[in-house]
């Protein structure tokens, strides 16, 4: 059975606003943050509404892109992760290639699982 890692808030947060850093269309959020349609409005209602995104309206298109509230928000989150998950024995991720834990089950960046599967060989 294969094991899944659930995001937190605060990581799709960041996550959104990575990907709108220069301004893009509500569905390519949608794709590339693998969020459902009802998720998607969720998040980005709410970052509009605490000013963490801006809603442009270019060519007859609505666009959302990352405020200066939402630039500050991503580099405070960076700080904080980075500095909960320093570890002396760290490695790099084989996905996103951030240091983490050699004892981590899943990357806490980007959720790869980091667990190698063993498998048995029998010889007759």
């Amino acid at each position: 059975m294969p094991t899944t890692r659930r995001r937190d808030k605060l990581y799709v947060i960041a996550e959104v606003l990575e990907i709108a850093r220069d301004g893009i269309l509500k569905t390519q959020i949608m794709y590339r943050a693998n969020l459902s349609y009802t998720q998607l409005n969720d998040y980005v209602n709410f970052m509009v509404k605490t000013d963490l995104l801006n809603k442009i309206v270019q060519d007859g298109k609505e666009l959302y892109k990352m405020t200066e509230k939402g630039l500050d928000f991503l580099q405070h989150y960076r700080e904080i992760t980075e500095l909960l998950s320093y570890y002396p024995n760290a490695s790099k991720c084989p996905r996103c290639h951030k240091d983490i834990s050699s004892d981590h089950k899943f990357c806490p960046y980007c959720g790869k699982n980091l667990q190698v599967e063993r498998i048995r060989v029998r010889i007759k």
